[in-house]
């Protein structure tokens, strides 16, 4: 189950599974919190774990076509 909590004026979303980092994203508003949570929540439950994007996010496109190829 996540936790939602109000943090420095922005709504923090906590998931937190066993067999997984925690993860945690700040929204402006609850309802985009509480969304992202049951999100994950969700890829948990049919995939057994989320996806680790830390690499998706700091992997240019030219980085990736070169190493695919």
């Amino acid at each position: 189950m996540a936790t939602i909590r109000k943090l420095r004026g922005r709504w923090q979303a906590q998931v937190r599974r066993r067999g997984m980092k925690p993860r945690a994203k700040s929204f402006d508003s609850k309802l985009e919190a509480e969304k992202w949570a049951r999100d994950l929540e969700a890829q948990v439950d049919r995939f057994g774990s989320a996806p680790d994007i830390k690499m998706l996010e700091t992997t240019t496109l030219g980085a990736f076509l070169e190493h695919g190829s």
